[in-house]
């Protein structure tokens, strides 16, 4: 039962933006799309990592795959955000480097099977600043229009959050599996689906203010 939040609760909750994204298909913005297959793709990936564990496979190298995947999708999603062209253009630019990056990563650096603590956190600082740039920026709606009414905001927000709570769990995560006991892992792994499940339900809000 102490698996159960952070292992079969919180991943399957991404059913959640998923369900409304697909009710509001009609009136969601085509940029909402990507976070969409993020979703389904997490979703999925949850899946078969579960299966994997259960099977006594170990399942450390999706994560190296879904860091990458994440990580691409969600460059794509804040290159809409923005309408000057070198802005788009190295956004897309920094994605193809990090997805190098990651490959010469779990071929040299850290094993595959071993948690991806370098290009996670990297992942996580490079989005991070992408969010800082949305913010900076400005939204992209109308001006008289309110904050909660702009979906995009709702989604940053909740990329933003979960990404800087989880940066240091990402940079101390192979320390803290090798030097700290089961219990204050599980603790932590436990606050970790805390905020990707905060971060569904603001996409979640996301998917219900979507306009084309």
């Amino acid at each position: 039962m102490k698996y159960f939040f952070a292992g079969i609760l919180v991943p399957a909750s991404a059913v959640i933006p998923v369900c409304v994204a697909l009710g509001r298909r009609q009136q969601l913005a085509a940029r909402h799309w990507i976070l969409f297959v993020y979703l389904i793709i997490t979703l999925l990936g949850n899946i078969l990592a579960r299966y994997l564990a259960q099977h006594g496979i170990r399942n450390t190298p999706l994560f190296h795959l879904h860091t990458i995947v994440e990580m691409v999708l969600f460059s794509f999603f804040f290159r809409t955000l923005f309408r000057a062209q070198i802005i788009r253009t190295v956004i897309i630019g920094i994605a193809i480097v990090f997805s190098i990056y990651c490959v010469v990563n779990f071929i040299f650096l850290q094993s595959i099977y071993s948690f991806n603590s370098y290009t996670r956190s990297i992942e996580a600082i490079i989005l991070i600043l992408f969010c800082v740039m949305y913010w900076w920026k400005g939204a992209t709606a109308a001006d008289d229009s309110s904050w909660v009414a702009i979906a995009d905001n709702w989604a940053v927000s909740g990329i933003l959050f979960y990404f800087s709570s989880a940066l240091f769990l990402f940079i101390f995560s192979n320390y803290l599996l090798q030097h700290v006991s089961k219990q204050a892992n599980v603790l932590v792994w436990n606050i970790h689906a805390a905020i990707v499940l905060l971060m569904y339900l603001l996409l979640t809000v996301t998917f219900l203010k979507s306009k084309r």
